[in-house]
């Protein structure tokens, strides 16, 4: 399990979205500065 973690907490370090997206379910909810939104794997991805 802490591989994992160590594998996204890398891959968000390096702003590498292509890779961090395999950790994705087919949909991905995400809030950022108060701005909500439900995305495809695809959109959160960009």
């Amino acid at each position: 399990m802490n591989d994992v973690i160590d594998d996204i907490s890398s891959c968000i370090k390096s702003a590498n979205t292509k890779e961090l997206s395999k950790y994705f379910s087919s949909t991905v909810s995400m809030t950022l500065l108060n701005d909500e939104g439900i995305y495809s794997r695809v959109q959160a991805e960009i």
